[in-house]
């Protein structure tokens, strides 16, 4: 074998030790010569329900129909005596103090629902008319 190709060899076998993961890693360890980023932390809640407070949280036995106090404070203090005007004027009292979308049905008679146990909901009645309100 001549200088040349020894010097040649001798600086291919000096890149592939230098570069394992280019070629399987060379019978050990890894392929990657990084470790995978970690998962992403559980929010626990997230969404909407981070403009009240996050995280999960239980919900009270007290008011089933309602797990965030400030939406019930907000939907009492700006409903109207009917549903068009409650609707309007819910939806975007409640838009503008939380900086976040809301779904909000207002009707003479009750609706049954279900939602997410992170998404912050209330439903009330005041004046013969009932108010949902749903944060996403």
């Amino acid at each position: 074998m001549s200088n040349y190709s020894i010097i040649v060899l001798f600086a291919l076998i000096s890149f592939i030790y230098a570069c394992p993961g280019l070629f399987g890693g060379l019978g050990g360890g890894s392929s990657c010569g990084c470790q995978p980023p970690p998962p992403p932390s559980c929010g626990c809640g997230g969404g909407a329900s981070s403009i009240f407070g996050g995280g999960r949280k239980k919900r009270s036995t007290e008011n089933p129909l309602c797990n965030a106090e400030e939406l019930r404070e907000t939907l009492d203090f700006n409903m109207h005596p009917n549903q068009i005007d409650s609707s309007k004027s819910l939806q975007s009292a409640l838009e503008q103090q939380f900086q976040s979308r809301f779904v909000v049905v207002c009707s003479k008679d009750p609706f049954n629902f279900a939602t997410h146990n992170s998404t912050a909901f209330c439903s009330i009645k005041k004046n013969d008319q009932y108010c949902q309100a749903f944060a996403f």
